[in-house]
């Protein structure tokens, strides 16, 4: 409550200022401006706060807009906030976390995988991101397809680009590309009674995968995606070249 009423106070005071610059000097202008920003800022930390009822963060929000001159980037932003909240909390809890949508760092991620060389799972750990770059430093990945003994298990590490759409960043495309070793064996059913299989070893692969993440919340959001991870060294009887191919669907934290 105490907190409430000093940035009260603080607001009325830079209203009180605007009103008696005179707009017409463009040293007041720049002052104002500055002045806004300091107070949006404000108010953006008094938004973010829990303890705080939603309809004052509204009221807030319509005083700046309101008392703030309608040239300033900051009026814009109040506006556009009002504009897209549509009074609801989740809404403006979404657009205060917009920026970190895009850049916040994600600690772990797992998905269900099934493709050529069967069902299995993967796990990702450490994915650094940037505004429009992101890098998944390592991931493994296993499958298995029973009644033909295949299977892969791999280690990776991708880099890669994201576009943004949807409200807030929460819809996002991420394609990327890495490197990749470990171990596929791809068994191959044949009609030769003499041999039932061709059997082909891939231990470094080049991946690329696409996806589509939707961000829940600050810290959970779910994925899917297709991935091929095409081998670049291997081993076969036959001289098949087989890349894995598989989809998922998991979530990131």
């Amino acid at each position: 409550m105490r907190k409430t009423i000093v940035f009260t106070l603080i607001l009325t005071a830079f209203f009180f200022i605007i009103a008696q610059e005179k707009p017409e000097k463009k040293d007041s202008e720049t002052k104002i401006e500055e002045l806004a920003e300091e107070t949006w800022h404000l108010v953006l930390r008094e938004l973010k706060r829990s303890d705080l009822l939603f309809e004052k963060k509204m009221n807030l929000l319509m005083d700046f807009s309101e008392k703030v001159p309608k040239i300033s980037k900051f009026n814009v932003e109040a506006e556009y906030f009002l504009k897209n909240i549509n009074n609801s909390p989740e809404r403006l809890t979404h657009l205060l976390n917009k920026e970190k949508y895009m850049t916040k760092t994600e600690w772990f991620a797992a998905s269900f995988v099934g493709g050529n060389y069967g069902l299995g799972f993967s796990l990702s750990f450490f994915t650094v991101r940037w505004s429009n770059f992101f890098w998944e430093v390592i991931r493994i990945q296993f499958t298995m397809l029973m009644p033909l003994d295949t299977h892969s298990i791999t280690g990776k590490t991708m880099i890669g680009i994201a576009a943004f759409f949807g409200y807030a960043n929460q819809d996002e495309l991420r394609v990327s590309i890495g490197l990749s070793g470990g171990m596929a064996e791809h068994r191959i059913l044949t009609m030769d009674k003499d041999d039932d299989s061709n059997e082909v070893f891939e231990m470094l692969f080049i991946p690329f995968e696409v996806s589509y993440v939707h961000h829940l919340k600050l810290n959970f959001a779910i994925q899917t995606g297709i991935t091929f991870d095409f081998p670049i060294f291997s081993m076969s009887s036959s001289q098949t070249y087989i890349p894995n191919i598989s989809a998922f669907v998991g979530f990131r934290i």
